[in-house]
């Protein structure tokens, strides 16, 4: 950010690029991409046991520390609305009425394949991260690769775990990720066609909200796609500028009529 420039924002913001002193007058909102991780529906990962074992032992609050440096704003599905519905999602059973936290499901001398896209920064963090955490239990061997490899990889299912982002739509593209052909369900996870389908259905408010806690929770219940959340994105003004902005999802720039530039005698501090 330089001298020249009053307002500053991009498709995703770079947090790892700014100072401090830099953000002082920033305006922060839900960005484009919906983060979340898929375990492949054969092998290892195919027992939910060990899947639900697995991300017991993951810290996902560090995670998010490390590789987004706390700018995550954790959510189930890629909804924007759906967020003041989170509160209604029950937590996670334990797997087969046993303390996942206490046994170990995972046959020893196993592996499982880390895939996540080489060129996206907080991406690649957070396999290390993972392949931190996880090695105590299982062979964890991360995979990064260059977009185009990434993407045949995930196109050809070579990957036992994967890390993925999906762009979110102004309409709602659930079927994308969540139905069972759904170009961002790498994994091809089955069993929730039905819960998406009432979802983009749903006539009334009543029924949104209903077919919105639905979904999500048997997403969380059946761990096989993970959902991270909106990373923030972010405007940034000078001080060469007064007055604030209210960004939005798909207008960045809301508000920026009301931006005035400060003229010098205000600079200075004079009357």
């Amino acid at each position: 950010l330089n001298g020249l420039t009053d307002v500053y924002f991009t498709s995703e913001f770079p947090w790892f690029s700014f100072s401090g002193e830099t953000l002082r007058n920033i305006f922060k909102f839900p960005g484009h991409y919906f983060y979340y991780m898929g375990f492949q529906t054969k092998g290892l990962s195919a027992d939910a046991n060990i899947r639900r074992y697995l991300m017991s032992k993951l810290d996902q609050e560090l995670l998010y520390k490390n590789a987004f440096l706390n700018h995550m704003i954790k959510q189930t599905l890629p909804y924007y609305r759906g967020k003041e519905w989170e509160s209604e999602l029950t937590q996670l059973p334990a797997a087969n009425g046993k303390n996942v936290l206490d046994v170990n499901p995972i046959p020893s001398g196993q592996k499982l394949v880390l895939l996540y896209p080489a060129e996206d920064h907080s991406l690649s963090i957070m396999a290390q991260n993972i392949k931190e955490e996880w090695e105590a239990y299982i062979g964890i061997e991360p995979v990064g690769l260059a977009e185009a490899e990434y993407t045949a990889a995930l196109q050809a299912g070579q990957f036992d775990v994967y890390l993925a982002k999906m762009p979110v739509r102004q309409y709602p593209n659930l079927p994308e990720l969540f139905g069972s052909t759904g170009r961002y369900n790498f994994a091809g996870v089955p069993g929730l066609d039905g819960a998406v389908t009432a979802f983009m259905q749903a006539a009334t408010e009543a029924d949104l909200k209903q077919a919105y806690v639905r979904l999500a929770t048997q997403v969380t219940e059946s761990q096989w796609l993970i959902p991270f959340g909106f990373v923030e994105n972010a405007v940034i003004i000078s001080d060469q500028v007064s007055g604030t902005l209210s960004p939005k999802t798909y207008d960045a720039l809301h508000g920026i009529s009301e931006l005035k530039p400060v003229q010098s005698e205000e600079k200075n501090g004079k009357k």
